[in-house]
């Protein structure tokens, strides 16, 4: 028999799901009802930069889930698998990559060569991209577009870099080193509804000087300083003819554009793009007006 003639699966639920544009899955975020103030218990996902994270809020929960994923898809692969000419851009899917099953969003997909290619992947529930195979891209079972995406946006509240308009790989390799694979507790101090953004404040649960928040850390080894209020002027970039057009320059490049494959999706990766650029180039040209050469 035909697997897209079995009884027991509804094909057609899950092809009209799959489309992101036709149904989305929903999100962690608009479960809760957030309270400004409040502690949270949480682990973190994936790392951009401190201004830009993905948080897990019930971490016993997606450890379960990803249990029952794994060992539903590890029988039940071959019957799910996608096929090639189905696989297309702002799908959902079932990805394989480094030995285990994930829930994702298909982002990008090479515009030349065959679908023997890798594709982009966002990860929903970790916040990670990925570089998969399209031989490893699955449909979701019925059961699972119903499960909330467990990674939420999140954003260290009231901190910027100490001495840059954007965060450094040092910056951020310091700000992973205090939260990756730990316990760890937060206070909600805003959130932004329309793009589902948490602003937290994060303390270690596991350390004795818990009560002080990392962001304190960060700001006494003069990794990071405190974000203030008042008008700025935008700095051109060392010597360069670019100024930034946006106030915060920190805040970019946005989730939706990590999330979209369309920028880098590490900050190591952006810096090491940038000492490959010529003289008169710049990486995240849309967020930087042309202001002439600095001769000085």
């Amino acid at each position: 028999m035909d697997r897209f003639q079995r009884e027991d699966i509804d094909w057609k639920y899950i092809q009209q799901h799959t489309d992101k544009q036709n149904y989305e899955i929903p999100c962690f975020y608009d479960t809760q009802s957030w309270n400004i103030g409040e502690t949270y218990s949480m682990r973190i996902g994936n790392i951009y930069d401190p201004s830009k994270f993905w948080t897990v809020f019930c971490d016993r929960e997606l450890t379960i889930f990803q249990e029952f994923l794994n060992n539903f898809y590890k029988i039940n692969s071959d019957i799910y698998k996608m096929p090639k000419q189905s696989v297309k851009r702002l799908q959902y899917c079932v990805a394989f990559t480094d030995g285990e099953y994930y829930r994702g969003l298909i982002v990008d997909i090479p515009l030349f060569g065959s679908l023997d290619n890798k594709l982009s992947v966002f990860l929903l529930d970790f916040g990670f991209s990925a570089v998969v195979y399209s031989n490893d891209i699955h449909y979701l079972s019925k059961n699972l577009f119903e499960v909330p995406q467990f990674s939420v946006r999140s954003c260290i509240y009231g901190m910027e870099p100490y001495n840059t308009d954007t965060w450094t790989v040092d910056e951020v390799k310091r700000f992973s080193e205090l939260t990756t694979k730990k316990r760890l507790l937060c206070v909600l101090e805003n959130t932004d509804p329309s793009r589902k953004i948490v602003y937290i404040t994060i303390h270690d649960f596991d350390e004795i000087s818990r009560d002080k928040p990392i962001r304190d850390v960060l700001i006494s080894e003069r990794l990071a300083k405190m974000t203030t209020l008042e008008n700025k002027k935008n700095k051109k970039v060392g010597k360069s003819k670019f100024a930034p057009k946006i106030k915060y320059p920190f805040l970019f490049p946005t989730f939706e554009a990590i999330e979209g494959a369309e920028t880098p999706s590490t900050v190591y990766t952006s810096e090491l793009l940038k000492s490959c650029l010529t003289a008169g180039i710049i990486l995240f040209k849309s967020y930087y007006s042309y202001n002439g050469i600095n001769l000085s």
